[in-house]
């Protein structure tokens, strides 16, 4: 058997006969295996495109290995499309958009609540959601027993209680 050369014997060898019912089915393996080995070039390419020329090749080597990429790129892109494997939106954007502007409506978006100039830390300390959080982790015993003791330690603070405490009081 000859080697494939233009895209439709790519297309024959690959998707096999189409008058046959189960010829994609039997090539499958074929085009799984060409797709990846396709995958695999246009990566190895890309990464080293930049430094051909210092891995020793020519000008014309260069030329000829990108046009090579691109051919495979094209007859995998082929293949998929003539298998099913792979849709065409294009043909259909047209019409999408027309279905989706005319019966999705979004309303527009409601104010919950004024956040002003606050980050998003500052935020959180100010609505007390991370006092919650952090009973949540402690009570689902996911906090080690020195970060229990450097909450109680902030909490103290925080109330202004500066009383000395032995490390066997935290919890």
């Amino acid at each position: 058997m000859t080697l494939p050369r233009e895209v439709e014997q790519f297309l024959h060898y690959f998707c096999g006969d189409a008058a046959s019912a189960n010829a994609l089915t039997e090539t499958e393996a074929l085009r799984v295996s060409f797709y990846k080995a396709v995958a695999i070039f246009a990566r190895a390419y890309a990464d080293l495109a930049q430094d051909l020329s210092e891995a020793g090749y020519s000008d014309a080597e260069a030329a000829t290995l990108q046009k090579d990429v691109e051919f495979y790129a094209e007859i995998r892109s082929a293949i998929k499309k003539h298998s099913g494997e792979e849709l065409d939106i294009k043909p259909f954007e047209a019409d999408m958009r027309h279905l989706i502007n005319t019966y999705i409506q979004a309303d527009p978006a409601a104010e919950l609540g004024e956040l002003g100039e606050m980050s998003l830390t500052e935020l959180i300390i100010e609505t007390g959601i991370h006092d919650a959080i952090a009973r949540k982790l402690n009570a689902q015993g996911k906090l080690s027993k020195a970060e229990r003791a450097g909450q109680a330690l902030e909490e103290c603070h925080r109330r202004g209680d500066h009383q000395q405490r032995s490390q066997d009081d935290y919890p």
